[in-house]
Parts: structure tokens; sequence; C-alpha cells
């Protein structure tokens, strides 16, 4: 009974101890053209990360943003300052890409050619001076 005890506590100590290991910080994005994107980050200059599920509707779940919209980016590291730190010149990489690319070239395409739209290349300092956000005004 003791030992079990011991477990239970031992686990919610874990636990608290995990809760704040995690970035709890998210981008947000404000999508002020009338025209779909997608935004997904790198820490180098390849859209593609072989740790992301490409399909479609993981693509639309996780990384569109409706024109005229606001979110909060769903794809994000455990910490963003250790994610910008190991990208590459120590700037993370945000690819913005249009669903007309997506729609004209098909997402393989786009992933295997790097066809973005815009790209904004982020530290830390950029994200702190912007409040965590990020507003895309179209082309």
């Amino acid at each position: 009974m003791k030992r079990s005890f011991y477990i239970v506590l031992l686990i919610f100590l874990l636990n608290g101890c995990l809760d704040r290991a995690v970035d709890r910080r998210k981008i947000k994005i404000t999508n002020s053209s009338n025209k779909n994107i997608y935004c997904l980050i790198s820490q180098n200059d390849s859209i593609k990360n072989p740790y992301i599920e490409y399909t479609d509707s993981a693509i639309d779940k996780y990384y569109k943003i409706n024109g005229n919209s606001t979110t909060f980016l769903k794809d994000s590291p455990r910490s963003w300052d250790g994610y910008i730190r190991n990208s590459v010149n120590g700037k993370m990489k945000l690819f913005i890409i249009s669903e007309d690319s997506v729609d004209e070239h098909g997402l393989k395409e786009v992933l295997i050619r790097n066809i973005y739209t815009k790209v904004l290349k982020l530290d830390i300092n950029d994200l702190n001076n912007n409040n965590w956000q990020i507003i895309y005004a179209g082309k």
C-alpha cells in the first residue's frame, strides 16, 4: 500500500516537471489576405521535415489558415529557444505557402521543389518584439 502511494506521488512530481519543460508560447498568425495559406516552420532552408505527416488531411488540419482569420500555429517544438538556437544561422524559417500553389502543383511537388509564397527568418528576439504574432497581408 505504501509503495503504491509513493508511485502515485512520483508520477505527480514527474508530471509537474514535464509540464514546466514544455514551452507554452505559441505563434499567433493573422492572415489578413483573402486567400487561404499554409504555414510551416523549419530549422533549415527546406520546407519538408522528416518528422511531419504531409497528407492532405493533415496539412489542412494543422497548417491551413483561412483568409481573413487568425489562429495559433499548431506546429511547435518542445522548446522554442532550443529549436531556434539549433536552426541554421540561429533563425528558424516560417514558410508561407498559398493554397493556390498547392492546388496548382500538388502538395508533393510544393514540398520537393520548395515552392512558397514567402519565407520569414525569425529568432527569439524577432518573436518577442512582435509579441509572438505574425501578420500576413498577402504578396
